[in-house]
């Protein structure tokens, strides 16, 4: 009987096929008795068995026709088990024996592979080499232990290699300071799309014709000029402040401002100021979304002004607590008449009224609250109560199993339908039949033990 001879990556699970024939026959047949315990492992030829079953799998769940293939059988065997330790070692042989199971009624024993253990792989599919020559040429004596020295007769098709860096062009090289620094051209740095640089330090006069984001602090020593966008109607300098940050935080010098628009026209600022304003303003074009106030003179200021006038005229003139003044005491909403008041009240009192009252007009049925002037006397509800005791009729409960928390009608129905209805009474069952004597609604369990008679709680029926 052959058997398949596999090179294994240290720590892969090998899985291991075998067929079994009949006799007489040579057809596929199935066998029988297929156990771990029945795998064996020899390593290197020695007659000692690998002292663990463990890692053994058996492939669909009992080895035996897999995949229901009559006649085709499996097990798998995980290297990286290292129950038995010491067991598995790179660069061993393992003989691997099936031994005994049954197969045509006959015991039998066999090899069902061999492998030998390989170096474990740093990528799946990809083993590990190591090299001892180049071109049948042994390495050179490494400079460093485990580090062969590598002579490179041609680099990118240049004879001559000056350095590590290697031009597209033969002859060129790169340019570098004195103390080592590599010179930049950026004339030389053709790019359609943003270059992001780390660090930059300019100390001459710099223009900026593209697009260009500075995502960290930047300082100006010697201030910022910003020319007139070339694209039409684009805001020359558009800031946006983060969270609470303000779009533009402006610092005035010794005797400077903070900022300062020129007069020239359409030069205005069109902003929230949250600091002081100092100088002259020709035109304030958005007060609370009303008309816009020009010059030292505020008309829309003074027409509130009047209205609040208006309003005020009506207040009496007289002190406060004193006669012909106002008697009310108190800072807010919940303030109180403390003062005895000899005026008409026309209005509504959402407060408490405490004290005695002259008189009171328009006191009807009307005027009163819905709630209150709806409210049943103690005859009509005794009347009610009675009605529903001696008037209102109700249905028998239905069906099932009374509910510990329920209604008082309910409750008296329960007790009023097992009073009526009929009755039965086995060794094992108490049943409670529907009105029409046929239909269990209700049942329970009863046992007696000659001691005590025992009757379960009420359940549903039939």
């Amino acid at each position: 009987m052959s058997y398949p001879v596999f090179y294994v990556p240290a720590g892969d699970v090998l899985p291991v096929f075998f067929d079994t024939f009949a006799g007489a026959t040579g057809a596929s047949i199935t066998m029988t008795g297929l156990a771990v315990t029945d795998i064996e492992i020899y390593k290197d030829g020695s007659v000692t068995q690998r002292a663990s079953d463990a890692g053994y799998v058996l492939l669909d769940t009992d080895g035996i026709d897999f995949d229901a293939l009559t006649g085709i059988h499996g097990f798998s065997i995980d290297t990286g088990d290292n129950t038995d330790a010491g067991f598995y070692t790179v660069g061993a042989w393992f003989t691997v024996v099936v031994s005994a199971v049954t197969v045509d009624a006959q015991t039998v024993s066999f090899i069902a592979a061999q492998f030998r253990l390989m170096k474990a792989e740093g990528v799946a599919g990809v083993p590990k080499a190591d090299v001892d020559s180049l071109l049948g040429t042994a390495w050179l004596t490494p400079g460093v232990a485990g580090t062969p020295d590598v002579n490179v007769k041609l680099w990118n098709n240049l004879t001559t290699v000056a350095l590590p860096l290697v031009p597209t062009t033969a002859g060129r090289t790169l340019d570098v300071a004195a103390t080592g620094e590599a010179g930049l051209d950026f004339n030389n740095v053709l790019s359609s799309a943003l270059v992001t640089l780390n660090s930059l330090t300019i100390t001459g006069a710099t223009t900026f014709t593209g697009t260009t984001v500075h995502t960290g602090n930047v300082s100006y020593a010697d201030g910022v000029t910003i020319a007139a966008p070339s694209t039409l109607n684009r805001s020359g300098l558009p800031i946006t402040g983060n969270g609470t940050g303000d779009g533009i935080e402006a610092n005035a010098g010794a005797t400077g401002h903070g900022i300062q628009a020129n007069t020239t026209a359409g030069n205005e600022i069109d902003a929230n100021i949250t600091g002081n304003l100092v100088g002259t303003v020709s035109t304030l074009t958005t007060y609370t979304g009303n008309t816009p106030q020009t010059g030292d003179v505020f008309p829309l200021a003074s027409t509130e002004i009047a209205d609040i006038k208006t309003k005020t005229d009506f207040l009496p003139s007289a002190t406060a607590g004193a006669a012909g003044g106002l008697f009310i005491a108190g800072a807010n909403a919940a303030t109180s008449i403390t003062t005895a008041l000899t005026a008409n009240v026309i209005g509504n009192i959402t407060g408490n009224l405490s004290g005695s009252v002259g008189s009171v007009t328009g006191l009807t049925a009307a005027n009163l609250d819905t709630t209150v002037s709806s409210r049943a006397s103690p005859a009509q509800v005794n009347t009610e109560v009675l009605d529903v005791l001696n008037v209102d009729t109700f249905v028998e409960p239905v069906q099932g199993a009374p509910v510990a928390t329920t209604t008082l009608v309910n409750k008296i129905g329960y007790l009023y339908k097992f009073l009526r209805n009929k009755v039965t009474q086995t060794s094992t069952t108490l049943s409670i039949y529907n009105d029409d004597a046929v239909t269990v609604d209700h049942k329970a369990t009863v046992s007696d033990d000659a001691t005590t008679y025992t009757r379960g709680e009420i359940a549903t029926g039939p």
